[in-house]
Order: structure tokens, then C-alpha cells, then sequence
């Protein structure tokens, strides 16, 4: 007996008149024995050949830290030798800036003690002052008084051109004041450093009729106002040099 295996169905080996059935009398199907096929053997895999190595090789890991991002992002903006350039350059300009205006505001202080002597007026002449600064769209007008007068301190003849120490720019009001005041052929008293005589003045101490004298500026304002910038600058070339700029690849494209 043989099984049929599209129906199921039992039937012999052998039709009627002894011929050997090969279908099967109800569904037709063959009774023929499949032929076994071989299995197919697994073909191996070769391994693929490396890839060149600056292909396939990663940059290394950055850290994703705020810090590290900004150190990036200031290398993009700015060199880190530029920065500390700046950050000295600026410290030199305070530094300097301190020390004339201390200086200036010791000797206004220091003048109002100096020795005087009579001093005579040769000329005076009140000269307009015009400047343009560069974020204003107006010129700014003052105005200044060109004095000249003649001393002698220790039978030796001194010829002086200054009012006062500093801030010898005015309105138009207080330069004409002042020239009427220091009328040609007149006399007025004549305020000298003892310790260089060619240095004097007429109006000696602090004159400055805004909020604050240059000196005052220069002396304590500015430097104040550039301590920050020069911290600022320190701190971004200190961010950039703390993790050295090798350290930062670009991505490398991926293989195709």
C-alpha cells in the first residue's frame, strides 16, 4: 500500500491487471517517489578586506560638556593668542591710564599750595574747539582760552600758556568770562611748582565744571571699566588653552 500525498488515501501498490499504479485513482495525483535533493552545502563567507584606516577610524569622543562647547565655539570666533594679546594690551592701557591720573589728581591737589609770584597778561584769546565724534552725527562745539603771561621766579624770566591743569575746554560763556577776566596787561597771580618753576598755572586745584574731571576719568573710571574686559579676555584664552585644540575633529563622512 501506498500513501497518496496530495489526498491521504491508502491504495495499492498495483492496479487490477497487475501494472504498478503510479497515480491515484481519486485526486489523480502521482504516486511517484520523490527524489531526495542533496542539500545544498553553506557557502562560507569570506571576510571583507579592511578598509583604509582614515576611512573607518572615528575621531575620539568629545566631551559634550557647556564649557567644552564654548571653548569651540570661541576658537571658531577668536585665536587663542589674540585673546591674551588683547587681554595685556588692555591691562597695560589701564595701568597707564591709573597712574597719569593719580598723577594728575595729586598735582591739582598739590597746586593749590604751590608759592606764587605776579604774573603779567600778554595775550588772551578765546579759540573754538570743534570735534566730530564717530557714533554722533554732530560735530561738538567748546571753547578754550589761549592766555599767555610772563614771570620770573629767582631773577630768571618764565613764560606760561596755562589756565588751568586740565579740563580747558568750555561752553562759550565761561571761555568769554574767562578771557575778560584775564584781559591783556593785567596782572594775576601766578601758581608754580617749586620743584620746576616752568610749570605753572593761574587757577590752580581742581576747575573742572562737569560731573567729573579727566583726571577723575582717567584715573579711576577707565581703569575700573577695563578690569572687566581684561578678566573676560583671560577667562576665554584660559577656556580655549585648557583643552588643546587637536582635541577637536571634525566628523568624518560616512563610507558609502
Amino acid at each position: 500500500m501506498r500513501k497518496c500525498p496530495k489526498c491521504g488515501l491508502s491504495v495499492s501498490e498495483k492496479t487490477l491487471d497487475g501494472t504498478a499504479r503510479t497515480t491515484c485513482p481519486v485526486c489523480k495525483a502521482s504516486l511517484a517517489a520523490p527524489v531526495p535533493v542533496p542539500p545544498t552545502p553553506a557557502r562560507a563567507v569570506e571576510p571583507a578586506a579592511p578598509a583604509s584606516t582614515a576611512l573607518v577610524q572615528h575621531p575620539p569622543a568629545i566631551s559634550g560638556s557647556a564649557s567644552d562647547q564654548y571653548a569651540r565655539k570661541l576658537r571658531e570666533q577668536i585665536h587663542p593668542a589674540v585673546a591674551l594679546g588683547l587681554a595685556i594690551f588692555f591691562a597695560v592701557m589701564a595701568i597707564v591710564s591709573l597712574v597719569f591720573g593719580l598723577f594728575g589728581k595729586a598735582e591739582e591737589a598739590a597746586s593749590r599750595s604751590w608759592p606764587t609770584v605776579p604774573g603779567l597778561i600778554t595775550s588772551c584769546d578765546v579759540r573754538e574747539v570743534r570735534s566730530k565724534p564717530r557714533r554722533l552725527p554732530y560735530e561738538i562745539v567748546r571753547y578754550t582760552v589761549d592766555v599767555t603771561y610772563d614771570y620770573s621766579v629767582a631773577s630768571e624770566a618764565y613764560s606760561g600758556t596755562r589756565v588751568v591743569l586740565a579740563d580747558n575746554l568750555w561752553d562759550e560763556g565761561s571761555a568769554q568770562s574767562r578771557a575778560a577776566n584775564y584781559a591783556v596787561g593785567t596782572t594775576h597771580p601766578v601758581y608754580y611748582n617749586p620743584a620746576n618753576p616752568a610749570r605753572a598755572v593761574l587757577e590752580p586745584g581742581n576747575t573742572s565744571e562737569g560731573a567729573a574731571s579727566v583726571h577723575t576719568i582717567l584715573g579711576i573710571a577707565l581703569p575700573i571699566g577695563l578690569i572687566p574686559i581684561v578678566l573676560l579676555l583671560l577667562y576665554m584664552y584660559w577656556i580655549m588653552v585648557r583643552r588643546p585644540a587637536t582635541d577637536i575633529v571634525p566628523p568624518v563622512p560616512p563610507l558609502r
